[in-house]
């Protein structure tokens, strides 16, 4: 059981610290990230990141996500997670494609969207 306690880190950012850290990664909320708009409603990503940090175990987690998701969407999202765990240690695409049994095409999103947002998954994702 892991706790997320950092009182520099933004509500938000220990969510997707502690998903990330358990290997499944779940974008709260989409942003276009040249002007860090927020799309989704404010209220309800709020009420969503509340729940998740309420969540203190990660056979609970485990149990949310479950409830919250399809099978492919979180199969979707850990994919993702491992995309990104994969460019971060140097694989290539088609390395990363042939391990996770996907679609080069899967990986080529997820590339492009790791490229997008390297830096902050450098600081969010364990290898």
């Amino acid at each position: 059981m892991a706790q997320v306690t950092s009182h520099k880190l933004s509500t938000d950012k220990l969510v997707l610290n502690y998903i990330l850290k358990y290997n499944c990664f779940v974008s709260v909320y989409q942003y276009n990230s040249t002007k860090n708009i927020f799309m989704a409603n404010k209220k309800f990503v709020k009420d969503l990141v509340h729940n998740l940090t309420e969540i203190q175990s990660d056979k609970n987690m485990l149990k949310f996500l479950d409830l919250l998701l399809t099978t492919s969407e979180l199969e979707d999202l850990s994919n993702r997670l491992q995309i990104f765990k994969g460019l971060l240690a140097g694989q290539t695409q088609r390395e990363i494609a042939n391990d996770l049994k996907v679609s080069i095409s899967t990986v080529i999103r997820g590339a492009g969207e790791w490229r997008q947002k390297k830096d902050r998954v450098k600081k969010m994702v364990q290898r």
